[in-house]
């Protein structure tokens, strides 16, 4: 018999939403001003998503024909150069009778753009930033989509890579993704006992415990660890690059935050060390939050592979799966195109837009962490590298940060931290580039006071 529409759809029940989603579908369901629109005390204040606002009006902040960009506090940090850029795309986009038309591998924006891309990321004069060099670079949507692709790629030839090896820093995006692409993950302890020092002792033990490393990925971050902020020095990453070595384990590098933490140089250290060995490895390298494009999920998956033949092989691969399950790629890349190819816009946001963000989230981390006092040390820009801080508190202080003083943030999971019964302990996730300077004292001062309430340790 025929199945009614009610009778189809009934087995569809209620699914819990993700964190950082219904964090800030609470933050849009309230009803109070945003920030500065009135006092801090009477606003909501959302401190669950990734975006990095203006701490504070930055008067002397010019766009390129030196007029003031507005740089309301709580607002977006916007850059001059890629606001120039988007408006070169788009009049570009609006007068070319073709843009619409289906874009193919060989596009020549995108051709320009790949060896660009590689420039920022390995350097300038690197190797693998040459055009025809042996690096793939196939553009990407988001570090999920960019996941997925990466691994049925890969798949291809390697079928039997089936473990992914991850650390407990606890940015659940990432297990609600590898789950799916993986039978096995395995854990290292991400963070030392003693502090905030990375745990090299139980990543290497991990690694080296598997029963064949070759058919396993090590997903590391490049910078910025999301969400404790606790990143290796730079003798543990080449320690990590001779421990990949020695196992044969397979890299996957997420770079989201290149240039928000130490520098753009800086940022990719780990990754320059592997471009400096045979070894192969991917890069995921996102341009959501160093442009800032965030609407736009714009990223590379870059294939670290033997040879120019390879990587043309494997990048012609590549498009023929794009053409398959997504038609052809987003067209906002030729935003970056613009961004990267002139060399006035590509000057200013490297040497004065990703410099001013960086400033912007280190004032703000360092204000915080004085205001927060004695025990909240860690928030400081010195001590945790990166946009997010944890904080240990419960997920009833959570919520209750939210009630009683509309602080929206996101109840997450400490699994450097195990309850008596072996379980994470409850923590809560706070975007620390998301605080205007003078709401720096009232979410300080209700943060702690939640924490002094709700403590999780």
């Amino acid at each position: 018999m025929p199945t009614s529409a009610l009778e189809y759809f009934e087995p569809y029940k209620d699914v819990s939403l993700n964190p950082i989603q219904k964090s800030q579908n609470a933050f849009k369901a309230s009803d109070l001003p945003e920030f500065p629109e009135a006092a801090p005390e009477e606003c909501k204040h959302s401190v669950a998503q990734g975006l990095l606002l203006n701490n504070q009006a930055h008067e002397d902040y010019k766009d390129m024909q030196g007029a003031h960009i507005n740089t309301e506090p709580g607002k977006l940090f916007q850059m001059a150069s890629v606001k120039k850029a988007m408006d070169l795309a788009y009049k570009e986009d609006v007068g070319d009778p073709n843009s619409q038309a289906y874009r193919a591998g060989n596009d020549t924006v995108l051709q320009e753009l790949e060896p660009m891309t590689r420039e920022i990321l390995f350097g300038e004069n690197s190797e693998l930033a040459k055009p025809n060099s042996r690096v793939a670079t196939i553009i990407q949507r988001g570090m999920a989509p960019s996941f997925t692709f990466i691994m049925e790629l890969l798949r291809q030839q390697h079928p039997e890579l089936d473990t992914v090896v991850l650390g407990t820093n606890g940015y659940g995006g990432y297990m609600g993704t590898l789950q799916k692409l993986f039978e096995i993950t395995e854990k290292y302890t991400h963070s030392t006992p003693e502090g905030n020092e990375f745990n090299f002792d139980s990543l290497s033990a991990t690694v080296k415990g598997l029963q064949d490393p070759s058919k396993a990925v090590l997903l590391l971050q490049a910078a910025a660890y999301n969400y404790t902020g606790v990143n290796p020095t730079s003798e543990q990453k080449r320690q990590i690059v001779e421990l990949i070595k020695e196992t044969g384990i397979i890299p996957l590098i997420d770079s989201a935050y290149q240039g928000l933490t130490r520098g753009i140089d800086e940022d990719t250290e780990l990754i320059r060390l592997l471009g400096e060995t045979d070894v192969p490895f991917v890069v995921t390298d996102s341009y959501s939050k160093k442009t800032p494009l965030y609407v736009q999920r714009l990223s590379f998956a870059h294939f670290a592979t033997g040879n120019p033949d390879q990587a043309k092989t494997l990048r012609d691969n590549a498009f023929a799966l794009i053409r398959t399950n997504i038609l052809s790629p987003h067209p906002s890349y030729r935003i970056l195109h613009d961004l990267l190819k002139d060399p006035a816009l590509r000057k200013q946001w490297l040497e004065t837009d990703i410099p001013t963000a960086r400033a912007i989230l280190h004032d703000t981390k360092h204000r915080m962490a004085q205001v927060l006092g004695s025990g909240f040390e860690y928030v400081d820009p010195n001590n945790t590298q990166g946009m997010f801080n944890k904080f240990n508190i419960s997920h009833d202080g959570v919520a209750a940060l939210a009630e009683r003083h509309n602080i929206f943030a996101v109840p997450a999971k400490d699994e450097d931290r195990l309850t008596p019964e072996g379980q994470p302990s409850q923590a809560a996730r706070v975007n620390m580039g998301s605080i205007p300077i003078d709401c720096i004292p009232y979410i300080a001062s209700s943060i702690r006071k939640i924490y002094e309430e709700f403590r999780s340790d």
